[in-house]
């Protein structure tokens, strides 16, 4: 048996703390989860992930965020990092929502609410604003 990787959570909201958990459970390498960060919103992931930088020099961390009104992910991390990235920092970005990745699976979320397949979207990507969807 391997011994789990440590890492530690940085993420926007609920949702995307209960995704990214969920992520990691379901890849074959180990993690074990030490701190999870989540004030909610990117405006307090922007405002310390200079500090997530610095300190995925000593455990990885996993930053979780949407893409909101960015053009790409790319654009983002450049905008928000004033130095270079830490190989150990890992951020994941939801294109465009981390609500648009839960409205995509449409049978599950249909179901869940109880609702019609037909009233999900199928282009969700393209929703301005999934979370208002």
């Amino acid at each position: 048996m391997t011994t789990p990787i440590p890492i530690n959570l940085a993420v926007e909201d609920a949702l995307t703390e209960s995704l990214t958990l969920r992520i990691l459970g379901s890849i074959p390498v180990q993690y074990a989860t030490r701190t999870i960060y989540n004030r909610g919103g990117n405006g307090y992931l922007r405002g310390i992930i200079d500090g997530l930088n610095n300190g995925a020099k000593g455990i990885p961390f996993l930053v979780g965020t949407d893409l909101d009104t960015y053009e790409c992910p790319a654009t983002l991390i450049g905008d928000w990092l004033r130095y270079p990235k830490h190989h150990n920092l890992l951020i994941s970005v939801a294109v465009r929502e981390a609500e648009a990745w839960v409205l995509a699976d449409r049978s599950g979320f249909a179901s869940f609410l109880g609702i019609s397949i037909s009233n999900i979207p199928v282009e969700v990507e393209t929703l301005p604003n999934p979370k208002n969807h």
